[in-house]
């Protein structure tokens, strides 16, 4: 069985494990529970992958084109997926799709204090708002703080709107 190319079976696991892992990038902030999953995933695919690729390269000929993608697919997913989370790819991508509508709403936040009591939370972009303050000398700084649905952690994200930074505060 390990000599042989992995079936559809084991590159679909390795594949929804891949997603698995992109999706909990997408979130604001991997979770203690997201990063121990994804530890988890690296710790049990990696070693999986190797030997499967090394025993069945030496059983059966390279030649093969059908074996060649069979073979290669798990590796390159998991390649591809380790190098879009190093990289923070989800995460530009989702912050990118959202910025024009976190600036555009940054300009309409005048409170000076956050006061969750008078605060509705609001859908800005890919993200929910949970509180909105000015800040800074001159009040030209903004703090959001915003909840992702699938963390428990409130993210803040601040600064002048177009030049935002992420931070994880308590």
């Amino acid at each position: 069985m390990l000599g042989k190319a992995p079936g559809w079976v084991f590159i679909g696991s390795v594949g929804l494990a891949c997603v698995y892992l992109l999706w909990s990038e997408w979130t604001v902030g991997l979770g203690f529970n997201y990063e121990f999953a994804a530890f988890l995933v690296l710790v049990v695919a990696v070693p999986a992958i190797i030997v499967r690729l090394v025993l069945a390269c030496l059983r059966s000929p390279l030649d093969d084109t059908a074996f060649l993608v069979r073979v290669s697919a798990a590796p390159v997913l998991l390649v591809g997926t380790i190098a879009l989370l190093m990289g923070g790819v989800p995460h530009k991508v989702r912050f990118g799709l959202s910025e024009d509508a976190l600036n555009e709403y940054a300009r309409t936040v005048t409170a000076t204090q956050c006061d969750r009591t008078s605060f509705e939370k609001r859908r800005v972009g890919l993200y929910t708002v949970v509180c909105a303050s000015r800040y800074g000398d001159r009040n030209e700084m903004v703090d959001l703080e915003i909840r992702d649905r699938l963390t428990s952690e409130d993210w803040h994200i601040g600064g002048i709107p177009g030049d935002w930074v992420f931070e994880l505060r308590d």
